[in-house]
Formats: structure tokens, C-alpha cells, sequence
């Protein structure tokens, strides 16, 4: 089903609604799973963006064997050290380092395949294909920049 017709779809169905219900609470009883944003849309980085925040924005690891796995669960232990939980249940302590194996892999997308385990979204990846790093622009991931 395009996406044009899912939206006319939706869009009867909030006509048929009561009054009463808010599009919100429309949209809560649908049950198709919507992408968050396009994944094909560029999102941009600053380049030397500490690996912590980068880890905490995009929820993926890349681990040594080349396989790109989904983050479940990241505590920050300290001011460098960090453990994070994969959707396969691996656990590892990480350091935080801008210039580290882990965040030159994700800036520059070196990855064999994705973690079969981890099932990571096929829109996950497209969106983190379409990911640019720069030098002079793009988000610093700072804490105040958040959106709650």
C-alpha cells in the first residue's frame, strides 16, 4: 500500500470519527507503525562529536567483527566509561573517545552487514545511511539542544 493511500485511508477514517476525538487519540488506535521522519532525509553531525552523545542519539554499535548492532540499554558510568546493552543481549563496557574505532566506524558507516539478533529497522538503516558528518555544521548533540 503507497503511502498516499494509507493517508487517505487515515484521513476517512477521522472523518467517520466523533467529534469529541481529538486526532491524537485517532491516531493512537491506529495500528500501522508510521517512520518516525524521512528516512532519506540528511541529518548532519558535527564530525568530532564525543562517542557518548553520538551513541545516545543514534542507538546503533558497531562492533569489531564489522556487524552493526541496535543499543537497548546505555548507562554512563563515568566520565569516559560507559555500558551499553545490545537487542542480543550483549553487554560491554565502552570508553568515550572522539578519535576510537567505534566512532570513526559510525561518522564514516564502515559496517558489513546488520546484527541479524538486534533486527535492527530497515528505516534505522536507511536513515543512518543518510546521515552526513561535517566539520563547520551540523548538531553538536548538546544536552540543552534536546527536545523533551
Amino acid at each position: 500500500m503507497s503511502a498516499g493511500r494509507s493517508r487517505k485511508l487515515q484521513v476517512a477514517t477521522f472523518a467517520s470519527a466523533p467529534a469529541a476525538l481529538t486526532a491524537r487519540a485517532a491516531s493512537a488506535r491506529c495500528y500501522t507503525r508510521a517512520v518516525p521522519t524521512d528516512p532519506n532525509k540528511p541529518v548532519y553531525y558535527r564530525k568530532q562529536v564525543p562517542l557518548f552523545r553520538l551513541i545516545d542519539k543514534m542507538k546503533l554499535w558497531p562492533s569489531r567483527r564489522g556487524l552493526l548492532h541496535g543499543i537497548k540499554e546505555f548507562e554512563v558510568l563515568g566520565p569516559t566509561r560507559a555500558r551499553l546493552t545490545t537487542h542480543c543481549g550483549k553487554t560491554m563496557i565502552v570508553r568515550d573517545s572522539k578519535t576510537s574505532r567505534s566512532a570513526r566506524w559510525l561518522r564514516n558507516k564502515l559496517f558489513f552487514e546488520a546484527c541479524p539478533e538486534c533486527r535492527i529497522p530497515e528505516w534505522k538503516l536507511q536513515k543512518y545511511a543518510a546521515t552526513k558528518f561535517k566539520r563547520g555544521y551540523g548538531s553538536f548533540l548538546r544536552e540543552e539542544d534536546r527536545k523533551e
